[in-house]
């Protein structure tokens, strides 16, 4: 007589978390191999926070043929854009100043908008302004009405 073991796997819960309301950063690069220990430096910053890390590359290009892939990376919430190509600076420029509430890291560049920082490709540097950025508190664009302004009637 032949005895026939049948085991069967218990299933494994599934773990669901929701990782929509974390703090999104992306890096933008056109030279992944520059790119690589600023990438490092982003993941080991979003290791134990709330932080997605999100890496994109474009082919080289001009301003014209990169500005589309920067403005998605604002379409998808990247709060933080860290910039990393020689190619990057005048796109980064012109897409940083029509839209002051994204952060930049622009790497090996120099401009004088706000909302950029300029640095060289020191990962330790980066892994902080990505640690800083994500623990900054939203900035607020409307501001809630007056007491004395009437609300618009529901009739």
């Amino acid at each position: 007589m032949v005895t026939i073991l049948l085991v069967i796997p218990t299933k494994q819960p599934v773990v669901y978390t929701n990782i929509s309301r974390n703090f999104r950063t992306c890096l933008f690069t056109t030279d992944p191999a520059a790119a690589a220990p600023i990438w490092q430096a982003v993941q080991q910053a979003a290791a134990d926070q709330p932080i997605n890390a999100q890496r994109f590359t474009a082919p080289h290009g001009t301003p014209a043929d990169l500005t589309p892939y920067l403005n998605g990376l604002i379409a998808t919430k990247c709060k933080l854009i860290v910039a990393v190509g020689t190619d990057l600076h005048d796109t980064v420029s012109t897409v940083a100043s029509a839209n002051p509430s994204t952060e930049f890291i622009n790497i090996g560049s120099t401009t004088a908008l706000s909302n950029i920082h300029d640095l060289p490709a020191d990962p330790h540097q980066i892994r902080q302004l990505v640690l800083d950025a994500a623990h900054k508190p939203p900035a607020t664009t409307a501001t809630a009405p007056s007491s004395s302004t009437p609300l618009p009637s529901t009739k």
